[in-house]
């Protein structure tokens, strides 16, 4: 993907899939569940092609991460 991710602080950087992928591993671990992390990843990216342009907030991200679990009816681990 080739989106800029604004961070908290206002810096653009790169979009990076592993730190979607891995958010989401973290909290499936804390929550002892287990999911396709990657399957999960993956439905997050494809909202955000669908959504935005060139660019997305980190708390944008959180949300479309968020809105993914609930989805699939995984959202003890939001």
């Amino acid at each position: 993907m080739l989106y800029d991710v604004i961070k908290r602080d206002g810096r653009k950087v790169k979009f990076d899939h592993s730190k979607i992928f891995n958010a989401i591993a973290r909290s499936a671990k804390d929550d002892n569940i287990e999911v396709n992390v990657e399957e999960i990843a993956i439905s997050v990216e494809d909202r955000i092609k669908d959504m935005y342009q060139s660019e997305i907030s980190v708390e944008q991200i959180q949300d479309l991460i968020e809105d993914t679990l609930v989805d699939l009816k995984l959202e003890a681990i939001k």
